[in-house]
């Protein structure tokens, strides 16, 4: 995906989902019908995400923010719905600085608020592609913002790899090359994701 998945594709995935019978939601949390499984945060003070006990509604001006407080679940089961998937580390890290050994998506230069969202460049998340950080594959995003969720376990554990940084991460952490492991079932409000289709 050129942009990170928003609030409002996540929303548009929730409605069919809930409307399919897929999941289950609640004042305060999505889950898999089956097994139970939190795919999303709700009850969160950074939430944009509310449900209203009939419909979901996103919080005015951030349909184009990437989506956080999702779990790698309910990352996957966005994934698995449209028929995409979560990218590997090698595929995301190749989207980010293709076959160039860039440190960052833009080259080696170290990042400026013009380049990417981070440390507290913003105060906080902003739409996706907002900043000129572009890769040579014209991928928006790919360090700043949120971390991103990746289908790899991290280093052969049980987490799962997030790759990035964050809004509110420094320099060190935006480095293409870094790697995180989170627990698959944790939701955070820096981690959000995007899907790649074979």
């Amino acid at each position: 995906m050129q942009y990170e998945v928003t609030n409002r594709h996540y929303v548009t995935y929730l409605e069919e989902a809930l409307a399919s019978g897929d999941i289950v939601v609640t004042s305060d949390s999505v889950y898999s019908f089956v097994g139970e499984v939190l795919y999303c945060d709700l009850s969160d003070a950074e939430s944009k995400i509310f449900w209203t006990g009939s419909i979901l509604i996103i919080a005015d001006n951030y349909e184009n923010h990437p989506v956080s407080l999702v779990t790698w679940a309910g990352a996957n089961a966005f994934s698995d719905y449209y028929e995409w998937r979560l990218p590997t580390e090698q595929e995301w890290e190749k989207a980010a600085r293709a076959n160039t050994g860039w440190d960052y998506p833009w080259g080696d230069n170290a990042p400026t608020c013009e380049l990417a969202n981070y440390s507290s460049c913003s105060g906080g998340l902003i739409p996706v592609g907002i900043t000129s950080g572009e890769s040579p594959y014209g991928v928006y995003d790919m360090v700043g913002n949120v971390w991103e969720w990746t289908n790899d376990f991290h280093e052969g554990g049980s987490d799962r790899a997030v790759r990035g940084g964050s809004w509110s991460y420094f320099t060190e952490n935006l480095q293409v090359w870094n790697s995180m492991p989170v627990d698959p079932l944790y939701n955070y409000y820096l981690i959000g994701f995007r899907c790649v289709r074979d």
